[in-house]
């Protein structure tokens, strides 16, 4: 298979605007009014895409990188729970703590912003260990390697 340094980076830059703007608009989602809602919801969706695209085409370029989605999707989850909190408070089930669920939101933002920059890191550089290992079998099995 022919790949290039290009390959992973051009995968890991989407990767990253795939997190910025799945956590960017999720973020939104707490605290936008409708007709915003739905144009930032369908916009965090977009971001998922790019998440399933970019996990397709490291794996077509045979990049083991399942572990930084996954660490990706599981910082998704305590959002959901926020947003079930915000149904059920318009539906009257819960006692409505407006600012409280806004700052939970903030303070978790930021977290996962942190936590998203340390994985992308780790990610490349895990990325750039795999890169050197392959282009070595390729080049011990006799095949086209293409540099950066």
């Amino acid at each position: 298979m022919e790949r290039s340094g290009k390959d992973f980076r051009r995968n890991l830059a989407l990767f990253i605007t795939a997190a910025t703007a799945t956590f960017g608009f999720i973020a939104l989602l707490q605290v936008l009014p409708m007709p915003w809602f739905v144009i930032a919801l369908v916009a965090m969706h977009g971001g998922i895409v790019l998440f399933i695209v970019s996990k397709r085409r490291f794996k077509k370029t045979g990049f083991e990188v399942s572990r930084f989605y996954t660490a990706q999707y599981l910082m998704l989850l305590p959002y959901v729970l926020i947003m079930l909190y915000a149904f059920a408070t318009r539906a009257g089930i819960v006692p409505a703590f407006a600012e409280v669920k806004v700052v939970v939101t903030l303070v978790y933002t930021v977290l996962c912003a942190v936590f998203t920059t340390v994985n992308c890191l780790r990610m490349k550089k895990e990325l750039e260990r795999q890169y050197i290992i392959i282009t070595e079998n390729d080049a011990k099995a006799g095949r086209l390697v293409v540099s950066s």
